[in-house]
């Protein structure tokens, strides 16, 4: 299905978009901030969290975090360093790194998850229904 959208809707269009991914992501990365903790750092910590207790390589969090400028090595060094996950040499692959959360990691990531789907009910839950959200997950799906 082909639509010929004018000029000025398809910038006003892309534009509400970005500023609305803009305005949620400002939301959940002031609340990380009282963790000390940025967008990225969460997203590999909560990854960590759905893979646990199965650990994951440093080259398979960056195929999952593909869009982030940041170096992945360096991030996770980071949260080496504030306890939040273990790096081990892979039983399969000397040449490999494996990432757990550690209990601190996993305790965090445990309180920080149902904290953060709290932030996107309370923007959602006055803006739109469920069938409004449908509709509007199924568009932005057809744009990617």
């Amino acid at each position: 299905m082909k639509h010929n959208l004018p000029h000025k809707i398809e910038q006003q269009l892309a534009s509400h978009i970005m500023r609305t991914g803009s305005y949620i992501e400002a939301k959940i990365v002031n609340h990380l901030k009282q963790y000390g903790l940025t967008m990225t750092q969460y997203n590999i910590l909560e990854m960590l969290f759905r893979s646990n207790p199965s650990p994951m390589s440093v080259g398979g969090i960056k195929r999952k975090i593909p869009h982030t400028n940041s170096d992945i090595t360096r991030l996770i060094d980071r949260l080496v360093k504030k306890k939040l996950v273990k790096r081990t040499l892979s039983a399969e692959n000397r040449r490999k790194m494996d990432v757990v959360l550690s209990k601190t990691g996993y305790d965090m990531i445990k309180k920080l998850i149902p904290e953060i789907k709290m932030i996107m009910s309370k923007l959602y839950k006055t803006s739109i229904d469920e069938t409004e959200a449908k509709k509007m997950m199924e568009m932005l799906e057809r744009i990617r």
